[in-house]
């Protein structure tokens, strides 16, 4: 991500595909005896929701969401502590990039665990790296720019709601042009939305 945005500044852009799309595979390339007996990944609008069983008798496991970008190399998106159900879930967890592998690593407690094969998903949302916001710092009642690395045509809206949807304000783009500039919002959350045909955008950003 570029200088220009700050760590404070809390940015999520997406583009809409499908609202719903679901991936299933059972337990596979493991370390040891099966102990998951299904593993779901349920693409939901912008973000992900994990399901998965486990086998009668397996108690007292640690379970972790892990994703690449290439099947190589793991980091973990979130973890979730056993409580001897037979189900678990993980919903609304953000991927951290436009295409990735995920799979589900399961611990004992000891140094046994197991690993669900991967699964690959599209979500068909901008890269954070696609997106510079400016000025560094967002305050209140300051024009905030949104530059990205293709141009936005002609016509497009840009609409601005409050974290719980009320209506801010709609700016229709009277050119093609990388560079947005917002009207001055107060100190909030905002949810920004760019209907750029066929694409949406949609970010979150914080003013404060």
């Amino acid at each position: 991500m570029s200088a220009f945005v700050s760590s404070g500044i809390k940015i999520l852009i997406f583009i809409a595909s499908s609202i719903y799309e679901i991936n299933s595979f059972a337990q596979a390339d493991c370390h040891k005896v099966d102990q998951v007996t299904y593993f779901n990944v349920v693409k939901n609008g912008y973000t992900l929701d994990f399901s998965w069983g486990t086998a009668s008798g397996v108690n007292s496991l640690d379970f972790i969401i892990e994703t690449s970008r290439s099947a190589e190399t793991w980091t973990v998106l979130d973890y979730l502590k056993g409580n001897n159900a037979l189900e678990y879930s993980l919903k609304g967890l953000i991927p951290k990039w436009s295409s990735a592998y995920y799979r589900l690593k399961v611990e004992d407690g000891g140094e046994e665990y197991t690993y669900s094969k991967p699964v690959k998903v599209t979500m068909y949302y901008r890269d954070l790296e696609d997106l510079v916001v400016y000025p560094n710092t967002l305050l209140p009642n300051t024009n905030i720019k949104l530059k990205f690395n293709k141009e936005i045509s002609r016509g497009s809206k840009v609409s601005v709601f409050t974290i719980n949807g009320v209506h801010q304000f709609d700016q229709v783009l009277q050119k093609d042009t990388e560079v947005i500039e917002l009207l001055p919002l107060e100190e909030g959350n905002y949810f920004i939305e760019i209907i750029d045909a066929p694409d949406v955008l949609r970010m979150k950003i914080v003013v404060k």
